[in-house]
């Protein structure tokens, strides 16, 4: 895989730039502040809970987890803040307590995690 390919969300350069975009940008600047009031509620409520709703199953749990995680993602990454990774894994966590037979899936979570740990 090539270095400068975004690996989590952007590639390194435009993370680096992000502050000073943030700062002189008011479009950005409230952006910023959305994603990180849905990651403080997110952060705040419990884990997503799988429910089985008929013939979409579980997708609108994983839509919402999806949000959830991104939130966190983002968060981790402006601010380093371990936290978020933390609570990104808790989210994950539920999903492999009611999944954890589908090998495929744990694999794909695993490396999204380490992804977001590494920073890339």
């Amino acid at each position: 895989m090539r270095p400068d390919r975004p690996r989590l969300i952007a590639p390194g350069y435009k993370w680096s730039a992000l502050p000073n975009l943030i700062a002189n940008d008011p479009y950005l600047a409230a952006w910023n502040k959305s994603i990180f009031n849905n990651a403080t509620e997110y952060y705040n409520a419990s884990p997503v809970k799988y429910n089985l709703d008929g013939d979409s199953g579980i997708l609108d749990n994983s839509r919402e987890i999806k949000m959830r995680v991104k939130a966190f993602a983002y968060a981790y990454r402006v601010t380093k803040n371990t936290k978020w990774a933390d609570r990104a894994w808790d989210e994950i966590q539920v999903r492999r307590l009611v999944f954890s037979s589908d090998r495929w899936l744990n694999y794909s979570l695993e490396r999204g995690l380490d992804q977001l740990r590494s920073g890339d």
